[in-house]
């Protein structure tokens, strides 16, 4: 009875985690992939016996979509996460794991610095051939969850990965699997070198410690671009050019119905709509040409632009661009000082 209990505990246990972070959802995929693996000699008995807990589940994933992450749905989604996804062809991954891969394991550490990527990756590799030996279940959940992983990204469901704080965020569902990896690694160490567990393990939390104190007053805050939508609305008028960056207009839509603002053209379901009555607006995409053009088109003195969900290579693109219709262009940044920008610029002296 207790055996048969099981799958239904972790059915209700992913139900409730994926109240609070749905990608709950991705490590329960793991796991009932690794309980098929371990009953892989009686798969078709052990559907039959846990048929209840996996209706349950499904019927929650059914609806957890239908009522509620459809909506989520924004445009622009794939305008800054593209390069996020694994690619489809294999000659691109020499640039993925350079310009991707390396900076989504610093979010998998406490440190968010490449140079701890190293030791980690060391500790999980070898953490693994632990898990295989001493625990087969174990090694099988981290090998289905990372094929999860490698799925929802092949398939366009979830990006891979993203560095820094975001990176953390994003990919905290393989959080659990990463350290999890590491722990075996120092249980094996301190099975054998305890005083060398030891010290490994106060010298990662002395450093991880001195570490946030540094980044934490600075980075705690990650709301940069509320603040420059309250700005944007407080400031602009009925004269002004506002143009959103599109992959930007679900960030400030969102923000500006917070800030008591309504909200438009959303997917959500008819009557949980408020009309927007903040400024007015355009939206311009990756085309730096098309945006000149606008810019030199428009009878408004001043222009805000806000921007944020960009590639840093566009960025300075767009710097160049701004510079020629106004060398004295304002760059506003939210608390934290990174991600998002709001631009104004002046017409006034046009060229």
């Amino acid at each position: 009875m207790e055996q048969r209990s099981k799958p239904l505990y972790l059915s209700l246990s992913i139900i409730a985690c994926s109240l609070f972070a749905y990608t709950a959802l991705f490590l329960g995929a793991a796991m009932y992939l690794a309980l098929l693996v371990q009953h892989r000699r009686e798969t078709l008995g052990f559907l039959r016996s846990h048929i209840v807990p996996f209706l349950l589940l499904g019927g929650f994933v059914a609806l957890y979509y239908l009522l509620y992450i459809r909506y989520q749905r924004v445009d622009g989604f794939y305008t800054y996460w593209q390069s996020f996804f694994l690619p489809h062809s294999l000659s691109a991954y020499p640039a993925f794991i350079k310009d991707t891969l390396l900076g989504v394991l610093e979010g998998f550490t406490p440190f968010i610095k490449s140079q701890a990527v190293p030791v980690y990756m060391c500790m999980g590799l070898l953490g693994l051939v632990v898990a295989y030996k001493q625990a087969r279940f174990i090694f099988t959940l981290c090998i289905c969850a990372l094929l999860v992983w490698v799925a929802l990204s092949l398939c366009r469901i979830y990006p891979f990965g993203h560095s820094g704080v975001i990176g953390g965020r994003l990919s905290l569902y393989m959080t659990p699997i990463f350290n999890l990896l590491c722990c075996y690694f120092l249980v094996a160490l301190f099975a054998r070198w305890k005083r060398a567990a030891v010290a490994l393990v106060v010298g990662i939390l002395a450093a991880t410690l001195l570490r946030y104190g540094k980044i934490y007053p600075h980075w705690h805050y990650i709301q940069q671009t509320h603040a420059l939508t309250t700005t944007l609305q407080n400031q602009a008028n009925s004269d002004d050019l506002v143009a959103i960056y599109r992959a930007s207009k679900p960030a400030f839509m969102y923000y500006s119905f917070l800030d008591g603002y309504g909200i438009a053209d959303t997917q959500s379901p008819k009557g949980a709509q408020a009309p927007y009555t903040g400024v007015r607006f355009t939206t311009f995409d990756k085309d730096l040409t098309q945006l000149e053009q606008t810019l030199r088109q428009t009878k408004s003195k001043r222009v805000y632009l806000l921007i944020s969900h960009y590639e840093e290579e566009w960025l300075q693109d767009l710097r160049a661009t701004l510079s020629r219709l106004d060398s004295n262009a304002q760059y506003i940044q939210g608390k934290g000082g990174w991600g998002s920008y709001l631009i104004v610029i002046s017409l006034d002296s046009l060229p």
